[in-house]
């Protein structure tokens, strides 16, 4: 059989990444949303211990480097990437952060993973590019509720009976409000639900990690 490389997985990934971000905007306009969610798409090589001290190994890492620079042009995700500062292009390989996730190596090395890590953590923990919504506080409530019973999978009539009774939504136009739920936080990855109105019985797993 045909085995894909490392990379055509990766570009895969980042591929699938931007479509469902797309997707999900599209999906958010129906909310009151402060700010306009952007991806943010960080590429990192995790094993630079494993590359030899040598002119050869410096060569290759920036023959590769010129790879993903050529390989994500003009993509429509391309601007979606987030770079290292030059303090922290590890050789000129400014394309992608470079550490060692094992904390081999000499002092140098170690201190060039602690940096790029230390920069890493600061450009994920942005507030400016956090998601502020403002949906019902009981949405959260059910949510909360939900991420700790032992049942994760629920018919959709369960669920909405379950959410007025407790008072997360209200009787009138019920089924609405619960699709509208259901559309958030499927997007925020809080549950897994797809509408398939055209069946008679619909589903909803309230943990997504509960599928896999």
């Amino acid at each position: 059989a045909n085995s894909r490389s490392t990379w055509e997985l990766m570009k895969e990934s980042i591929t699938a990444a931007y479509t469902m971000s797309m997707k999900s905007k599209r999906q958010l306009k129906a909310f009151d949303v402060a700010a306009d969610p952007q991806l943010r798409i960080f590429l990192v090589g995790t094993h630079l211990s494993h590359l030899p001290e040598d002119l050869e190994a410096e060569r290759a890492l920036l023959d590769h480097n010129r790879k993903v620079l050529k390989e994500m042009d003009n993509k429509p995700y391309d601007s979606n990437r987030v770079f290292p500062p030059k303090d922290v292009a590890y050789k000129g390989a400014g394309s992608y952060f470079v550490v060692d996730s094992q904390l081999q190596g000499d002092r140098k090395l170690k201190e060039h993973t602690r940096k790029a890590v230390n920069v890493l953590r600061s450009l994920l923990s942005d507030g400016k590019n956090r998601l502020t919504l403002k949906v019902p506080k009981a949405w959260y409530c059910l949510q909360l509720i939900t991420s700790i019973a032992k049942k994760k999978m629920w018919k959709f009539t369960e669920l909405k009976e379950f959410c007025i009774q407790c008072q997360f939504i209200q009787g009138v136009d019920a089924d609405g409000q619960l699709l509208a739920l259901l559309n958030l936080f499927h997007c925020l990855g809080f549950y897994v639900y797809f509408d398939l109105s055209e069946y008679k019985e619909q589903w909803i797993c309230t943990d997504a990690t509960f599928l896999y």
